[in-house]
């Protein structure tokens, strides 16, 4: 890059002001393009603070000194992503912005936006009772904006990089392991003997598969094998205000994954198939058929939000507190209890690695041990007296 020249001008009062105009590389649109920064008292100063410029130029490459505000630059980037990323995760990027990061950041200039502000930001969010996961998850957001920005050489780094994130208090990391809740057998009894149609065999599925929510609700026939006693999760669903159900696949790969179905659960689907099939048959023009395992009345889809809200009014008629994602984690703490190795029970699950299950989980095993081992007891007695 050519290092450009100083000039000066005169002022009312016959003084000199200097400045200094560095050429730049073209930008998109070919034209030819340069830098200009005026109000030097002295030629020796102007040369100085050039000089000092093309040094941060050579260092980290040109970003166009701009009046453009982070808000303004927000808003082109969220349309950027409009067919980039599905329907949900572009509602949410848009919520993040609108929410959390344009109130505290968005009238700063994204030129100029420095890590101190960014941390100041998240800051207020903890003083204002937002958690640290929420704060996490907003500084990703921003810094997917900011990563675009400097692609495109309007920001020469992203200042997220720098910016440290607030740290979860000890005693909250604790708490949240109380989250974790399987239930026990006898609750697990109680709320089957009292479910009552479709919920039951949701119930059921879920607690042999350990399949989340929008899993089980987006499962199609077509993604169950019931000779090779499996099924496949392809798809997930959520209820999006203003747009409805809508479907697409999971957010990981390791959530596209295969899953064994014991017997019991293989004739659960059986009976449900036929079920299916009769009332299709009943309802004739009325069904439309969307495949799922788990339709509504007419064969549509189910909003996941009222199925939790069935599940909750069946947990309070049997008085037990409980959620549906509990029944995930009820799978999962049988299969650990029961000796199934990390590795298989974190691919039922669809965890990113082995070491997320054990995270998660291992702390609410020593309860369950004694369990898996009166039951191992039992077995040997069984054996024991088979052999007298």
């Amino acid at each position: 890059m050519a290092e450009g020249h100083i000039s000066y001008r005169l002022g009312a009062d016959n003084k000199k002001s200097y400045f200094y105009r560095i050429p730049l590389p073209p930008g998109t649109d070919g034209k030819r393009r340069s830098e200009t920064k005026r109000g030097f008292k002295t030629e020796r100063a102007a040369q100085q603070a050039r000089t000092k410029r093309l040094a941060e130029i050579a260092a980290s490459g040109y970003a166009e000194q701009s009046k453009l505000t982070l808000a303004q630059y927000s808003e082109q980037w969220l349309e950027f992503q409009k067919d980039r990323v599905t329907l949900p995760t572009h509602l949410n990027y848009g919520r993040m912005l609108r929410l959390h990061i344009l109130p505290y950041l968005g009238a700063a200039r994204l030129q100029s936006l420095r890590a101190v502000e960014i941390e100041q930001a998240w800051a207020r969010l903890r003083r204002e009772g937002r958690s640290v996961s929420l704060i996490k998850h907003v500084h990703g957001v921003l810094s997917n904006v900011l990563n675009n920005a400097e692609r495109l050489d309007l920001i020469a780094k992203n200042p997220c990089r720098r910016a440290k994130l607030p740290q979860e208090p000890r005693e909250i990391e604790e708490d949240d392991e109380e989250e974790v809740r399987a239930l026990t057998v006898a609750e697990l009894q109680q709320l089957l003997a009292t479910a009552r149609g479709w919920l039951r065999p949701v119930l059921l599925i879920a607690l042999a598969t350990g399949m989340r929510r929008g899993e089980l609700l987006a499962l199609r026939w077509q993604d169950v094998d019931l000779d090779a006693c499996e099924l496949r999760v392809r798809r997930t669903v959520q209820w999006v205000s203003g747009h409805g159900l809508v479907f697409g696949p999971p957010k990981t790969k390791k959530s596209r994954r295969t899953i064994a179905l014991s017997p019991l659960a293989v004739t659960e689907l059986r009976r449900l198939k036929g079920e299916q099939a009769a009332q299709r048959l009943a309802l004739g023009p009325v069904w439309d058929d969307h495949g799922l395992v788990f339709p509504g009345k007419t064969g549509c889809g189910r909003n996941p939000n009222r199925v939790s809200e069935s599940w909750r009014r069946l947990g309070e008629k049997c008085g037990i507190a409980c959620r549906f994602h509990d029944l995930r984690h009820s799978h999962t703490t049988f299969l650990m209890a029961a000796g199934v190795p990390d590795t298989i029970v974190s691919g039922r699950l669809g965890h990113k690695t082995s070491r997320i299950t054990r995270e998660v989980y291992q702390h609410m095993l020593p309860g369950m041990q004694g369990d898996a081992a009166a039951a191992t007891d039992l077995l040997l007695q069984r054996l024991l007296e088979g052999e007298k």
